[in-house]
């Protein structure tokens, strides 16, 4: 009976895996937009999919409402949960307010958070104070913190300054520092330079020191290139990287189909061969998870299932959930012959820890106890697996028996 249980569990856990891994393959739907109007000072613009049900979107909100002033002008946003109560979003803050000038402009945003107090968002400031060069197409925003002093961001600067086209699109953009001279951020980068499609949608990013030498952000990257939701690194000529990351976020379903070619030949590999199959594939997930990686703003977020409480409404954080279960399944399944019973859990856990730990440090992420979950799960799926397998009458008709796990 207790076998039966658990392979019900395990049955189920696969199944629900494979479902999401599917959904994240076939790919996101658009999400629709609905527009609510209450009076005429509150607007409310809230998301969902297309069958309806609602969505939570990347940075953790489902609604934003707005809230106009007696010339129309919009004065604060609040974003909103699906209850449509305030909610926090990753940037720290639930909502930010605007001040404007006698020409209509706006000199002023200050953000604020659920007690409508005004507060130190996670990019290092709590308030922008804007001017603008109407003869250069510019403007430039200076960072101040709750306290009302010169803040520095967390990237290093003490402001921007951004020039813009014909059509209104921010072309160009350079770190400020406290004096309001060009300078560069902590990443080295003084100059952003954007490209735009037809519609106005940003295509391609380029980086540049402030004297306007290309400048890398990390792992050869000089630059950013969007094309139908995916993101791709670019040399410092403005061409695709030749890299891991790049051909899995234009083909996920490689990660997948990958994943099965591991446990494929993990039955049939030699002892010798597995070991050096697990360093290689070691190496593999630290390039992945620690080379691949910009220098960023670390932190962490121990909020046990925050992420997973999103799973289908929010499809940035389902992917990420999938691909960090099925970066460690081949990793469960190299170890089988390794590890007994419960010390499988230690292989993906420690390891997961140590790579969590090593993004704080070195800058380059966020700590999240969700992703050790994630890989710890990846690791069992891989485990149970083998484990499955190799119990089969077939496999073991045709495989080398595996070792005896008391030895």
């Amino acid at each position: 009976m207790k076998k039966i249980i658990s392979l019900f569990i395990f049955g189920s856990v696969l199944f629900g895996v494979l479902c999401i891994s599917v959904m994240t393959i076939v790919g996101n739907d658009d999400l629709l937009v609905e527009t609510t109007k209450e009076d005429d000072r509150v607007m409310i613009e809230a998301y969902y999919h297309s069958n309806g049900t609602a969505a939570v979107k990347a940075d953790g909100y489902h609604a934003i409402q707005y809230t106009y002033d007696d010339k129309g002008r919009k004065i604060s946003d609040i974003y909103c949960g699906i209850d449509m109560q305030p909610v926090e979003i990753s940037y720290g803050y639930c909502g930010f307010k605007r001040e404007y000038d006698n020409r209509g402009r706006v000199i002023k945003i200050i953000y604020f958070d659920h007690d409508d107090n005004i507060v130190d968002n996670s990019k290092g400031y709590a308030e922008i104070r804007r001017s603008y060069d109407d003869d250069q197409n510019t403007r430039t925003d200076m960072y101040y913190s709750a306290n009302g002093v010169q803040a520095r961001a967390v990237s290093g600067e003490y402001g921007i300054m951004k020039q813009y086209d014909e059509k209104g699109n921010s072309v160009e953009e350079r770190c400020l520092d406290k004096n309001g001279n060009f300078a560069n951020n902590f990443e080295g980068r003084g100059i952003t330079k954007k490209e735009y499609d037809a519609e106005g949608v940003l295509v391609r990013e380029m980086y540049y020191t402030a004297t306007g030498i290309p400048v890398s952000m990390g792992r050869m990257n000089y630059g950013k290139e969007y094309r139908d939701g995916k993101t791709f690194y670019l040399d410092k000529n403005g061409k695709r990287l030749i890299r891991f990351d790049n051909f899995f976020n234009a083909h996920q379903e490689v990660v997948f189909l990958a994943g099965i070619a591991f446990i494929i030949i993990a039955l049939f590999a030699k002892e010798r061969t597995k070991i050096i199959m697990i360093a290689a594939y070691l190496f593999f997930v630290c390039i992945m998870t620690l080379w691949y990686r910009g220098n960023a703003a670390s932190g962490a977020r121990l909020e046990v299932f925050w992420s997973y409480r999103q799973i289908f409404v929010n499809d940035d954080i389902r992917r990420e959930i999938v691909n960090n279960i099925w970066l460690f399944i081949p990793l469960g399944a190299l170890v089988y012959d390794r590890c007994a019973g419960r010390k499988v859990l230690l292989v993906p856990i420690i390891t997961s820890a140590i790579i969590e730990i090593l993004q704080y440090i070195m800058h380059i992420g966020y700590t999240e106890i969700d992703d050790i979950i994630s890989n710890a799960i990846g690791g069992i799926i891989g485990y149970c697996l083998m484990d499955y397998i190799q119990s089969s009458a077939i496999i073991n008709k045709i495989s080398p028996p595996r070792l005896n796990k008391s030895n």
